[in-house]
């Protein structure tokens, strides 16, 4: 059965005929999280390395650029897990 998400990647809409084995496991809450939660580690450290990764992730012309969320569409997400991060004490922004 497909699941139905607010706010997919634009790149979704591209393959709207995924196996539903791969829909799952894509769509599946914890491997969303996982790997929304390494994509914000990357962005907040601003480590090269693991940017350059993710970077390859959504240059590829397969499935694999649904692994990741393209820049413009994962800033959003950048503020949830600040706040989420904030609410829970293990983040705590410093004013200038």
């Amino acid at each position: 059965m497909r699941k139905e998400i607010a706010g997919l990647p634009e790149a979704w809409k591209k393959y709207p005929r995924l196996r539903e084995k791969q829909y799952d496991y894509l769509l599946d809450p914890l491997e969303m999280f996982t790997r929304a939660y390494a994509q914000y580690v990357a962005w907040r450290s601003g480590n090269q390395t693991m940017l350059g990764q993710i970077d390859g992730v959504l240059a590829r012309q397969d499935l694999g650029k649904l692994q990741q969320w393209p820049y413009a569409d994962f800033l959003p997400l950048i503020h949830h897990f600040d706040t989420l991060f904030e609410e829970q004490g293990w983040l705590i922004r410093t004013k200038l």
